[in-house]
């Protein structure tokens, strides 16, 4: 899905690779919102350290200028992504009496280079995400009209999520054998969403103790790994019930859940029945 109203550029679908491989783009300039439902990129800006983004996770990037950024993406693991993009001009008219806190919360500097900031994708952002993917206009103004009011709400919920004040000291760095362990983990935990094991296993499979993969997990992947783990559960079904068409009762067992476990936890994050998404 794309569409541009003038003022607002919107780009919402999946993305599957065999191998990661960086990819160079040129970067829009004004403000851009990526919402990373599911999956793991890594990304290069200029003048900025290489980020790796996992899921549910919302990228900004603010630029002026011709710059380009650099991107790979995990292969293996579908992403679902929704992309919001606002001009300059389009700030001045949206945020003309604001700019001033639109700048310390994007902790943006006079230097003119690209800045990048990520926090994690709020439930509510999400399911803003999953009204635009299952959109129920199919053309003209009606859809632009309803597309454009999501993804400005959505760049709302972001800037005032985005906390103006300077950023905390960052998480200890991890050891290499240790990030190798915990990314085992991670991909076992990937392949096994039906049974998933239970947290003394997947220490056991990958040769970390519990302290060490519960902290080390959340550093590399921003949650916990059961809530991680449900969040992944629920963006394959997302996939299964959009892009494959399957119902709602075989996509929930093809991920571990009853139907009626299912429906609760996906109404919970996504703000719509697994019935009106698959439409």
């Amino acid at each position: 899905m794309a569409f541009y109203d003038g003022s607002v550029a919107l780009k919402s679908g999946t993305i599957a690779v065999q191998s990661e491989s960086w990819e160079t783009e040129r970067m829009s300039e004004g403000l851009k919102l990526i919402v990373i439902s599911n999956g793991r990129l890594r990304c290069k800006i200029p003048d900025c350290p290489q980020t790796t983004i996992s899921s549910p996770t919302v990228c900004a990037v603010w630029n002026l200028g011709e710059n380009e950024g650099m991107q790979a993406f995990e292969p293996g693991t579908p992403i679902r992504y929704t992309a919001i993009e606002l001009s300059p001009q389009s700030l001045g008219v949206h945020l003309a009496e604001d700019a001033q806190s639109m700048q310390e919360r994007l902790r943006l500097k006079d230097n003119g280079r690209p800045h990048l900031m990520t926090v994690a994708a709020t439930r509510p952002v999400q399911a803003l995400c999953a009204q635009i993917a299952a959109c129920p206009l199919k053309e003209g103004a009606p859809r632009t009209l309803y597309l454009t009011a999501k993804a400005l709400e959505i760049t709302a919920l972001v800037l005032d999520t985005l906390d103006p004040s300077p950023a905390v000291a960052a998480l200890p760095r991890l050891p290499p054998g240790d990030i190798e362990r915990i990314r085992a983990a991670h991909d076992l935990l990937v392949s096994r969403l039906q049974s998933p094991p239970s947290l003394s296993e997947l220490s056991l499979a990958v040769g970390i103790n519990v302290k060490k993969l519960k902290t080390g997990f959340r550093h590399l992947y921003g949650d916990s790994v059961f809530a991680y783990l449900q969040q992944l559960r629920l963006g394959v079904a997302y996939r299964l019930l959009t892009e494959e068409d399957m119902s709602v009762s075989a996509a929930a067992y093809k991920v571990g859940y009853s139907p009626a476990h299912f429906s609760v936890a996906f109404r919970k994050k996504y703000g719509s029945s697994p019935k009106e998404v698959r439409g």
